[in-house]
Parts: structure tokens; sequence; C-alpha cells
């Protein structure tokens, strides 16, 4: 998946000077699997780097400054995919809207009242350049939840980060049954927070709500 600002490609770099491991950001990587719902049963995929969402249920990201709710509220394909070319990568457009409530936490706990909240989108796109070496375009992969920034990978994949590399701050995540950013406790001693693992397998989490 190609960023969403300019990008340079090198090519013969040694493999020494690569960052590793590299978060895995493209919809048709294993560890970025689309979330599930069959027999009435709605869950999420937690893998190394990413947990997918469902649309409409609730993912909360934590990091030292406070607790972000994101809910998906709307996915889009515009099917107008074509084939790779040198001059563009030809992805098909994605998009998906949201909904964020930011939780600041005092002490040790999140406050009950949010003290901002919004709407947001993120798009992928094919990006194109010359030969490949300059390539533009892309979109836009970055979710934004108050001062919490992460990447986002289509339809509904959010990244423990909001950085290509594992060496970049992390966020920690917790996949939710909530439907509504009312219902959100930040505090909830029930919540299961995930952070970034490059040993875990992905693992289904069940949001079936109690």
């Amino acid at each position: 998946m190609y960023r969403p600002f300019l990008m340079l490609a090198f090519c013969g770099i040694a493999e020494s000077a690569i960052p590793a491991p590299t978060l895995m950001v493209s919809s048709a990587d294993a560890g970025v699997v689309s979330a599930v719902s069959h027999a009435g049963t709605t869950t999420a995929t937690v893998a190394w780097s990413n947990v997918v969402m469902p649309a409409g249920r609730i993912l909360l990201i934590r990091e030292p400054r406070g607790i972000c709710a994101l809910r998906f509220t709307a996915v889009e394909r515009r099917n107008d995919g074509r084939p790779e070319t040198s001059f563009e990568s030809g992805e098909e457009t994605q998009i998906a809207r949201y909904e964020w409530r930011f939780f600041p936490i005092t002490g040790a706990s999140a406050k009950a009242r949010s003290v901002k909240s919004g709407r947001g989108s993120v798009i992928h796109k094919a990006a194109y350049g010359i030969g490949r070496w300059i390539l533009f375009g892309g979109g836009n992969d970055i979710v934004r939840c108050g001062p919490i920034r992460t990447l986002w990978s289509p339809p509904t994949s959010v990244f423990f980060s909001d950085e290509r590399t594992s060496e970049s701050p992390a966020l920690e995540l917790a996949a939710t049954s909530w439907t509504s950013l009312s219902e959100v406790d930040p505090s909830g001693p029930s919540l299961i927070w995930f952070r970034l693992d490059s040993d875990r397998k992905p693992l289904q989490v069940s949001l079936d709500a109690p």
C-alpha cells in the first residue's frame, strides 16, 4: 500500500539497512483480514500489527494522553481497480468513514466525560509516478482521534502505530461490543488490551454483547 504523500523508492538497498519488522499494511496481507459476521456472531481479528473491526462496533485506542473510542460508520468500494503499470499502482479506491470520542487520562483512569469528539474519513487509492521511482497519491491512511494518530488499511483495519515500523511509539487497542459512543466506559474492567507483538498469530475476538 502506498503512502498518501511523496515517497521515494530505492532499489538495491542492503537488506541490513531496512528496519524490521515492518508493519503489514496491505489488504492482501494475511494479517489484515476482514472481520467476519456469521450465524449472529460478530468477531474482530487481532493480528500482530493491527486489529480489524466490523463497521458499527467500537474500537478503543489507548496511549498516555488518553483513550479514543473509534467507530467505522460506512465503508465504500469504488470498483475502479486496474492492472498495475510502471506509472500507476492501479489499486482500487476504498473509503471508510468514522466517528470518534476522546477521553483524557488523569491519574490511573480516563475521565468519564470526553472533551473532544468528531468525524473523519480515510481513503486508499492508486498511486502514480514515473517508473515507480517517485510516487504520489495513494490517498490518506491516517485515522485522527483527538491527539491520537494511527494507520488505517481497508476496509476497517487499525494499526498499533502511526508508522510503518514497530520501532515507532506503539498504541494499545481493545475491541468492544459497543455500538454507540454514548455507551463507552473507557475504564471498563472487562476490556482486553492488546499491544503490538510480532510473535502473535491472528486470533478472533468475539464481540457478542454479554
